[in-house]
């Protein structure tokens, strides 16, 4: 996978990586990308492995990124068992340390690195903090949307 490209939402847990990501997927899949695999590896928390064809190109699709353990597992469902599968381009979530980047870092050369958007309250009691989140994550998928096919 090294010569593959990798887009990388990071952030700290709980700050809306995976509900971007797979705002992502939607967004693709609105504008003709077509579904090849999908599995559901914590169906829990909304995790799961895609790929996606668009424009004759593959985009694999991981929204798991607590751990490099799952980051392993996760890639592994997108290129099949033996490896033999690839995509043009991946993106994952993954953390702002540890040992999700150092998978990334690993596995890929050429990586795009993303910061994950947020609101956050300052002292001040925001009652609406969770749909201006929402929103932002909204705004986040559109921007990574063009940037996978800006990068394809």
């Amino acid at each position: 996978m090294k010569k593959s490209k990798l887009l990388v939402l990071r952030g700290t847990g709980q700050k809306g990586k995976t509900s971007t990501l797979n705002l992502l997927i939607d967004q693709l899949i609105r504008i003709g990308a077509v579904m090849e695999k999908e599995e559901w590896v914590d169906p829990s928390r909304h995790d799961r492995a895609v790929v996606l064809k668009i424009k004759d190109k593959k985009i694999g699709i991981v929204t798991r990124g607590d751990a490099g353990c799952y980051l392993a597992e996760d890639f592994k469902i997108l290129r099949g068992d033996d490896g033999s599968e690839s995509c043009d381009l991946y993106v994952c979530a993954s953390h702002t340390k540890g040992s999700t980047v150092d998978y990334c870092r690993e596995e890929f050369e050429n990586i795009l690195w993303q910061d994950k958007w947020g609101v956050k309250e300052d002292g001040k009691t925001i009652s609406d903090l969770e749909i201006l989140q929402d929103k932002v994550n909204d705004i986040q998928a559109l921007v990574l949307r063009d940037t996978v096919l800006a990068w394809l």
